[in-house]
């Protein structure tokens, strides 16, 4: 058999993003193995994603790490964000500067969770009374607002107090029979609901929630106790006040969750519904804005949340991380349907093996609506799930699926987005932005900014898509090129492998900004065509594929070192002489 030239022209490369699950010669070049450092731009391409851009002046002396930040909105107009150093007990905020406003708190290896509240952001972890921090002075205890216990003075029914001689952080108490208090004060009981009668007054003790979870919903706070598996609420709009005589009140999740020993993960808001993720259970209520009529309005049993950080309401639905993905609840809830969607379905066994190995309390987690990405941030890489163009499961076509992608070598400790849309990295004692193509490292005491790598490899390919003939045959690939649009001066090392070997071939071009302006054909029909692409696309030179062997199946891909430009691919080319029949 007389061999020939293959010409095969691709069309945006991995357009549809990462699928490490699915058999790779099952999938066609549209689908990445890798893809690395990469967004999809508004035309469906693979891009290198946005850099790391220092916004902080002068990092906190020692370099903390910084494993939470949060966006406080203070008004309609006034923003600040916060950040926090668990290990240490450090709480600051501001992102030029950053401020330290822990004040006289005291706490360690916590894992807060925050909260906007009538002008305030409150704070929430495990054992830890909450705080909170209204933009003056430094953040205090909730319980810091109840007034000291006075002699002689009168109570009105509801009116709150905070012993003196026996102060504690954890309870306050309510005047639940008004009346003028005695000349020395009360030994004041300990236990939740216990009563003492101070003269003319009587006083009921009320615990304040110490739980790892808080959310403002509805006019009110919902937080997690320290047992897991209560939930108090707040009074309307007041932060201080839990107890039922001023309309506060607990839920007993023991009695809600159809799998009675679970524990509280994380608490949400969707379709005006609360909804409570246990580990393996979810609880949806209804009537939450009179919890004197809260109703259990369906239940899932066998799927729950695993990290309390990863839940995000993309507007559309409320996404989370469970046992078996990433999960995704549906607007069906009105219809008493929850039908999960296994939105990592494409790398599924990757993130589970990878999220088994890292510690989950760490995970952290984003929704910019402006960019139309959520990211998840596990150790110190991150997840980027696209949801500007849902695509189809290459096995399931109803179930709709984000584009993913994998971002490496930023590895921030932790993430937020602003009101405005900026996104937040914080790490080593400064935070960065979103924005340029270059990112921040620590080095030596200062942060420099520097290059990182955007790689592609396909799925392994025996181009039968393009000729049924050649999938059983020898390829050799001889020429490679490729369009990019966009940017400046490039290093492009093209990659090529053979039959799942892991040993791969190498060849360094040079993109050139001056190449924009061109013109030319493209493919020829038998051979490759040396001729530039016309149009706005920046042509890399044609690289010769010197080869060492063959195959019957060829990966092929790209690392780029992005360094202060995008690059968006737009089309692969590549000319293969086809040989003999493959044994």
């Amino acid at each position: 058999m007389a061999t020939k030239l293959l010409p095969v022209q691709i069309r945006s490369p991995g357009r549809l993003g990462l699928n490490t699950q699915s058999s790779s010669l099952g999938l066609g070049p549209e689908w990445a193995l890798f893809l690395d450092n990469s967004v999809f731009d508004d035309l469906g391409r693979i891009a290198a994603r946005k850099g790391m851009l220092k916004v902080t002046t002068t990092p906190i002396s020692g370099n903390p790490t910084l494993d939470q930040t949060f966006e406080y909105k203070e008004d309609a107009s006034t923003e600040h964000i916060i950040t926090v150093d668990n290990a240490n007990g450090k709480l600051y905020t501001g992102t030029t500067t950053l401020s330290e406003k822990t004040g006289t708190l005291s706490f360690s290896n916590t894992n807060w969770q925050f909260a906007n509240f009538n002008g305030k952001v409150i704070g929430a972890s495990q054992n830890q009374f909450p705080i909170y921090w209204d933009a003056s002075g430094n953040f205090e205890t909730v319980h810091s607002q109840h007034s000291n216990w006075a002699a002689s003075t009168a109570y009105a029914l509801g009116a709150t107090v905070k012993a003196v001689t026996s102060a504690t952080q954890e309870r306050y108490f309510v005047c639940t029979s008004a009346g003028t208090s005695g000349g020395s004060e009360p030994t004041f009981p300990s236990a939740e609901g216990a009563t003492v009668v101070d003269s003319g007054a009587t006083w009921t003790t009320v615990k304040m929630p110490k739980g790892n979870c808080i959310l403002s919903g509805f006019g009110r706070l919902w937080a997690v106790d320290s047992d897991k598996t209560t939930i108090r609420f707040s009074a309307f709009n007041n932060d201080k006040l839990w107890d039922t005589q001023n309309g506060g009140g607990t839920i007993d999740l023991v009695n809600n969750f159809a799998f009675s020993k679970d524990e509280v993960e994380a608490i949400a808001v969707f379709n005006n519904q609360l909804i409570v993720f246990g580990k393996d259970n979810i609880a949806i209520f209804s009537n939450a804005v009179v919890p004197t009529t809260l109703a259990l309005n369906d239940s899932i049993v066998g799927m729950g949340c695993i990290a309390r950080d990863s839940i995000q309401n993309i507007g559309s639905d409320i996404i989370f991380l469970s046992e078996d993905g990433l999960r995704a609840l549906s607007r069906t809830i009105e219809l008493e349907k929850m039908p999960a969607q296994d939105l990592s379905k494409n790398i599924r066994t990757e993130l589970l093996e990878f999220i088994s190995t890292k510690d989950k309390t760490k995970i952290r987690s984003l929704y910019a609506q402006v960019e139309g990405f959520y990211l998840l941030l596990v150790g110190s890489t991150i997840y980027m799930f696209d949801f500007k163009d849902l695509i189809a499961s290459p096995k399931t076509l109803d179930v709709p699926l984000p584009k993913i992608a994998r971002w490496l070598e930023m590895e921030p400790q932790s993430l937020a987005v602003a009101k405005d849309g900026t996104i937040y990295f914080a790490k080593d004692g400064y935070i960065s932005k979103y924005s340029g193509y270059k990112d921040s490292i620590l080095s030596g005491g200062s942060v420099s900014q520097i290059a990182y790598n955007f790689k592609y490899r396909s799925n392994w390919l025996d181009f039968g898509f393009i000729d049924p003939q050649a999938a059983g045959l020898y390829k050799m690939p001889k020429k490679i090129k490729m369009t990019v649009n966009e940017g400046s001066t490039y290093d492009i090392n093209f990659f090529w492998a053979f039959d799942y070997v892991n040993r791969d071939f190498r060849q360094k071009a040079t993109a050139i900004s001056s190449d924009l302006v061109s013109t030319g054909s493209q493919w020829g029909t038998a051979e490759w065509n040396l001729a530039e692409w016309s149009g706005d696309a920046l042509s890399v030179d044609t690289v010769p594929a010197q080869l060492s062997g063959s195959g019957q199946n060829i990966q092929y891909g790209f690392d780029i070192s992005i360094n202060g430009a995008n690059v968006a691919v737009s089309q692969v080319e590549l000319l293969i002489k086809i040989g003999r029949v493959a044994r």
